[in-house]
């Protein structure tokens, strides 16, 4: 019987319940959005490419006087601000004085088909800045 019990023995496995595992969990942190800088004032501003007076020729050939506005006699000028990026597109286009909704759309539509500027530039680097443009609706 001694025998018996020295075999039960030595098939006994213990078991370590307090073994030395490490459990590692890594997160991954999600990156904070880039926030482009947007300059209001700078040393050199944005300019449509040939100059103001290529930008209001543009204008004169592009904007379409609302057939509505014409015919009820509204007129005026409505600001249009928008941002002229870096690499000289224009976006954020928005009417920030209006005349009326059928001008402030024409503004707006024209302003967004525009061709890329050249930007605005601070400290010899081209940078993204805001620009108010008046356009002005008559009707002669």
């Amino acid at each position: 019987m001694e025998e018996e019990d020295e075999r039960e023995e030595t098939n006994v496995i213990i078991i370590d319940q307090e073994a030395d595992i490490d459990i590692v969990i890594e997160v991954e942190e999600e990156p904070e959005p880039v926030v482009e800088q947007i300059f209001d004032v700078v040393e050199e501003n944005p300019e449509f490419i040939g100059g103001m007076a290529k930008l209001y020729e543009y204008l004169g050939k592009n904007i379409q006087y609302p057939e509505m506005a014409k015919e009820n006699g509204i007129q005026g000028k409505v600001f249009v601000q928008f941002v002229v990026w870096k690499d000289g597109t224009i976006k954020d286009v928005r009417v920030v004085k209006g005349v009326h909704k059928t001008l402030d759309s024409e503004a707006q539509r024209v302003v967004k088909s525009m061709p890329k500027w050249t930007p605005g530039r601070q400290r010899g680097t081209a940078v993204n800045a805001r620009f108010t443009l008046p356009i002005k609706f008559r009707i002669s």
